[in-house]
């Protein structure tokens, strides 16, 4: 049994009980506010209510601790990491040395290429609680952030003295941070936060996104309540390569600049309390390549834990695997065919369409041609919920992209 699967029928019978919660009664007026408002969809809410589980009734334990709770015997942890040792004798005697395996995970290059524990590796490195929801496109993963930190906020009003999130910092794709931040500031938070509750979280919420060309994050440092949004481009710790036409004095001026743009950001967010970590494009953020450092977004994460201590980081994700493995980190995985299944995901049946082309047509006028047909027939369409209509293009290579 996979974690994930572990996780939803422990979650079921939370949910049974009315989120009963000794600590934190609060909790349990949240979720059922939002059972009750309907606002978030079934996969959204199922999501929301795993990841409180998990913050409330299991004390946000990192990935190690969560499978040493619910798979006890070694061979079974292995087996939910998707580690068949049957027929793997080093592994098997490992085992039974205490934490060696473990440590070789975390140490040993050439034991985790043989065994292929890349992803295994990655997650046990991580000395802070890291968790995927997979949700497949389509199923409203931006809305479930703003839900998640919205009820973050909402409890760290109520209990101000624990660890609940008091500052949001969302990793939103690529050039998506207006259209991300949009989003949530749309949010109908009387939706998701009871009355109780509501007045004080938008009395104190402040959103705001990094711009390009400013030095510095419009937040006060030490802040409470920031919601802030923006791209790993704006954010991330880089190195710089040197051009050729440079001189080494250009060169260092010019590294020397930069890292003071990434210096302020990162320190104005390292001065933020009780910081969370919410990332939308969670594949970027995972992958060790043996030689290499890890991707900038995940050396980012791990600058501003050691400078804060976060909370916690949640990561969003329809593709929740790196080179053919699936990343253990996941929580709770709301696929396509559920999606599809629940109405909530159209269904392809009867929906795809080819179109003739001679040998010697371009594919910008295969994609006009597509652009065309989209608009005349979605351009107005709109989902229950007001979103427009989306179109997604998928290229064997990049080079189509140009």
């Amino acid at each position: 049994m996979q974690l994930f699967e572990e996780l939803k029928n422990k979650t079921k019978q939370w949910e049974i009980s009315n989120y009963k919660s000794d600590k934190f009664s609060a909790i349990s007026e949240i979720l059922s506010f939002n059972k009750e408002s309907q606002f978030l969809r079934p996969p959204q809410l199922q999501a929301l209510t795993t990841y409180w589980y998990i913050r409330t009734q299991l004390n946000t334990p990192t990935l190690l601790d969560f499978y040493k709770k619910y798979f006890p015997n070694p061979a079974d942890m292995l087996k939910a990491f998707g580690i068949d040792i049957s027929k793997n004798d080093e592994i098997l005697r490992l085992l039974f040395e205490g934490d060696k395996f473990w440590e070789l995970v975390k140490t040993d290059d050439d034991f985790v290429k043989k065994h292929q524990l890349h992803t295994l590796r990655e997650s046990l490195t991580l000395d802070y609680a890291n968790y995927i929801l997979a949700l497949a496109m389509g199923a409203g993963k931006t809305i479930l952030i703003g839900s998640i930190i919205a009820t973050e906020f909402a409890m760290a009003i109520e209990y101000p003295e624990d660890r609940f999130i008091q500052n949001a910092l969302v990793f939103a794709p690529g050039t998506t941070i207006i259209e991300s931040l949009k989003e949530i500031a749309e949010l109908p938070f009387h939706k998701v936060v009871p009355q109780r509750l509501y007045n004080q979280f938008m009395a104190n919420l402040k959103l705001t996104y990094t711009r390009s060309g400013e030095k510095d994050i419009a937040i006060e440092s030490g802040g409470l309540f920031n919601l802030v949004v923006t791209n790993t481009e704006k954010i991330m710790l880089r190195r710089m390569n040197k051009n050729k036409s440079m001189t080494e004095f250009e060169f260092m001026e010019k590294k020397r600049q930069e890292e003071l743009v990434a210096n302020a950001r990162l320190q104005k967010l390292a001065s933020l309390p009780n910081l969370g970590i919410f990332s939308d494009e969670a594949h970027h953020t995972y992958g060790i390549k043996l030689g290499e450092d890890l991707k900038r977004v995940r050396e980012t994460i791990n600058y501003l834990h050691r400078k804060k201590d976060l909370v916690c980081v949640v990561n969003t994700t329809g593709t929740p695997y790196y080179k053919k493995q699936t990343l253990k980190d996941v929580v709770f995985w709301y696929g396509l065919y559920e999606g599809i299944q629940d109405n909530i995901l159209k269904s392809l049946e009867n929906g795809i369409q080819s179109y003739e082309m001679s040998e010697e047509a371009l594919l910008p006028n295969v994609i006009e041609l597509i652009l065309k047909d989209f608009f005349e027939k979605y351009g107005d369409v709109k989902t229950p919920d007001g979103c427009k209509s989306k179109i997604a293009f998928y290229f064997g290579k990049e080079d189509s992209l140009l």
